[in-house]
Order: structure tokens, then C-alpha cells, then sequence
């Protein structure tokens, strides 16, 4: 896997997220800042898959839901694109500190998607054997053909 796009040479992961947002306040001492990551830690535990993580912050004050879609794993940030990577289709990761507040991502699924760089070196390669090919055949029909004049 390279680091920027999560897949194969060539290929970008795009995950099929969710998140949970609990914002912070401008002015927030570390002990309700740890208090925001307990209450975030606690919706990760309880956390029964994609279908109800909508629902997971209901009762958290200001928590926020959103469906992100499938997004390619290149547009989010170290470490949060790593954790994403590495984590299984249907798994909460645990909470992590952003600009918004502490977030909660859900991996809900993934899939690869060739880039058009691999695109190109695939009809690169595919174009250069063709002509090797052809280059054999070559050979073979002129040894064929002197073979055929000398008898």
C-alpha cells in the first residue's frame, strides 16, 4: 500500500464513511476536553454498526451526524487516514481531535478505484507487448518463409 492513496500502485481507496461530531468549546480546560473524548470513547463502544450510528449520538449535547459518502482516503489527514485505512468495514475508530471537535469515523465499506495514471500504464503495457507479439510473429513468418524458398 503507498501512504498518499491507501490502495495498490495506481489505485485510491475510497471509503464509505460516517462521522460523529462533538464540538469543543473555544475555551475548554483539558479536564472537559478529556470529559469529550470519555463521552466520544463512549459512543465507540456502543457502537452497533452503520445502520445506527445516525442514532449513537442522540443525548450527547451538540453531537452532530453526517454521512460523508464515499470518500478517497487521500483527502483526510495524518494519522486519520491511516487509522481509516486500517480499520475493518463496519468499525467505529476511536475518537480523534480535529478542528471541528472530537470526531468519530465509521467504516461502513471500500472499494479501489484505478487512477488514470494506471489507466494510462496499463494501455502502455498492454500496447508494448501487442507490438512484441507482433514482432515474434514477424520473425517466425519470415524463417518460415526462407525455409520454404531454400526447398
Amino acid at each position: 500500500m503507498s501512504a498518499p492513496s491507501g490502495g495498490g500502485k495506481g489505485e485510491q481507496v475510497q471509503l464509505q464513511l460516517q462521522r460523529i461530531t462533538l464540538p469543543l468549546a473555544a475555551q475548554m480546560d483539558q479536564k472537559a476536553m478529556a470529559q469529550r473524548f470519555e463521552e466520544a470513547e463512549g459512543l465507540r463502544r456502543r457502537f452497533g454498526g452503520c445502520a445506527s450510528f445516525a442514532t449513537l449520538g442522540k443525548g450527547v449535547t451538540g453531537a452532530r451526524h453526517e454521512s460523508l459518502g464515499s470518500k478517497p482516503v487521500a483527502e483526510f489527514p495524518e494519522p486519520t487516514r491511516s487509522i481509516l485505512l486500517n480499520a475493518k468495514d463496519g468499525e467505529a475508530v476511536p475518537p480523534s481531535l480535529a478542528t471541528g471537535g472530537v470526531e468519530i469515523y465509521a467504516v461502513c465499506g471500500r472499494k479501489s478505484v484505478a487512477s488514470k495514471a494506471s489507466d494510462e500504464k496499463r494501455n502502455e503495457v498492454q500496447a508494448d507487448l501487442a507490438q512484441k507479439e507482433l514482432d515474434v510473429m514477424g520473425r517466425r513468418y519470415l524463417k518460415d518463409m526462407i525455409a520454404e524458398l531454400k526447398t
